[in-house]
């Protein structure tokens, strides 16, 4: 039986009796699961009980305690700034918006049942992404793991280190960083495409190989394929004079079954597949059309789109697009005269 534990922000009786009479028709019509709901009324208790219990998702009315906006705000902002789990907020305010900036849904009392609020909250929850990132989860166990076997034991090393200056704790986090992505890739299904971007939301400020970049002028999508040493930064500038980019070209449509083959396989030396997700729409690198840029006019010219490509398909586009241009081949000789002169000979 799987259980369910979810937080309940309500300070109105009769809306918490609604919920908790919702929870009990979910119990009895499904024995495989057992939802519990903890009831607070405002909005310090709703603080408390997140740092004494784990919970599975919260519901928040958005007006409680005092009866401002702000009070619901601030369990939204607590959990935002320290937990990991579903939220979804509750308000009799058409067009309601939280002070934080967040993907949270947003329900209107009289309209969304609480079973179906519950319902989604499961849902989010049995994707496995809170067992992987919650304050009790897959990192968080691995992260202990690899304190104790992997860090603890060359303390003193890190503590000397430290003593001379260095920066310590921004080389751990690269080297724990290193230990946790050895650890957790060891056994998994095959890749899936959505994981083959990831957000930079937060980390625009800065290029990296992979980025993915719209050229202003025609719309057209680009990859930077400047190496990392190139990108590193000086002075809070990258360190190259000159960037380089290849054209991700739209995939073409109405391929037969073996064209498909050849492209998404990449059989193809100088083309590279990209599938589509919900963070890019796709297409085919092109290593054949590279451009370069002087990093002065780079985005006088080209738009980032807020995503890259992760790093561990980063390293095979550059591999074969280095491997496309090591080629080397033979100059050809006329080997039909020269099979001829052997021929003869023998």
């Amino acid at each position: 039986m799987k259980c369910y534990n979810i937080l309940l922000v309500e300070d109105t009786d009769e809306d918490a009796k609604n919920c908790t009479d919702s929870v009990e028709i979910m119990n009895d019509e499904n024995s495989d699961i057992s939802i519990t709901v903890d009831v607070t009324k405002t909005v310090d208790e709703a603080i408390e009980k997140l740092k004494l219990n784990n919970y599975h998702g919260a519901i928040i009315d958005i007006k409680i305690d005092d009866g401002t906006d702000k009070s619901g705000n601030d369990v939204i902002k607590d959990i935002i700034s320290t937990y990991r789990l579903p939220v979804a907020v509750m308000t009799a305010t058409p067009g309601f918006k939280a002070d934080e900036e967040t993907c949270i849904p947003v329900y209107i009392k009289g309209e969304t049942k609480y079973k179906e609020i519950i319902n989604e909250l499961i849902e989010i929850d049995n994707t496995g992404l809170f067992d992987v990132l919650g304050g009790k989860g897959i990192i968080e166990k691995k992260m202990v793991s690899v304190f104790w076997n992997n860090i603890y034991p060359q303390l003193d090393i890190w503590r000397k280190y430290n003593t001379e200056g260095v920066d310590t704790e921004s080389i751990l986090l690269r080297y724990i960083l290193a230990h946790l992505l050895e650890g957790l890739s060891e056994d998994g299904p095959a890749y899936c495409t959505e994981e083959t971007y990831i957000s930079l939301k937060g980390m625009e400020k800065r290029l990296h190989t992979g980025d993915i970049f719209l050229r202003k002028d025609d719309c057209e999508s680009f990859i930077l394929l400047s190496p990392p040493c190139d990108l590193a930064l000086h002075d809070g500038k990258p360190k190259t004079e000159t960037l380089m980019l290849c054209a991700i070209e739209v995939m073409p449509t109405g391929l037969g079954k073996g064209k498909l083959t050849e492209i998404i396989k990449n059989k193809n030396e100088f083309y590279h597949w990209l599938p589509d997700n919900s963070l890019f729409t796709g297409g085919i690198i092109n290593f054949r059309r590279v451009v370069t840029i002087s990093t002065e006019k780079f985005f006088d010219v080209y738009e980032g789109q807020g995503i890259k490509v992760q790093d561990t398909f980063v390293k095979n586009i550059m591999n074969r697009f280095s491997a496309y241009y090591a080629r080397q081949g033979q100059p050809d000789f006329l080997f039909d005269k020269e099979i001829e002169k052997r021929k003869s000979s023998n």
